[in-house]
């Protein structure tokens, strides 16, 4: 994670989200879960972040069938 950010200042969830997304984007499934986790760390009820968590999970098992 940006540890230079999180050391500066306590980043709010939704920080956590866009990276997530941005990585997610990218294909770069696996460091978009950390960030959703980040950002389920902070609101752990939030529908939109659980939401963005299971489509990447799915996109990341998806990606997993056809290429392994």
């Amino acid at each position: 994670m940006d540890s230079a950010i999180e050391m500066r200042f306590n980043p709010p969830a939704e920080y956590y989200n866009i990276k997530a997304i941005i990585l997610d984007e990218n294909h770069q499934y696996e460091e978009a879960l950390i960030y959703y986790d980040a950002a389920l760390s902070k609101k752990p009820s939030n529908e939109t972040f659980l939401k963005n968590k299971a489509g990447c999970i799915k996109a990341k098992l998806k990606m997993d069938v056809l290429f392994h």
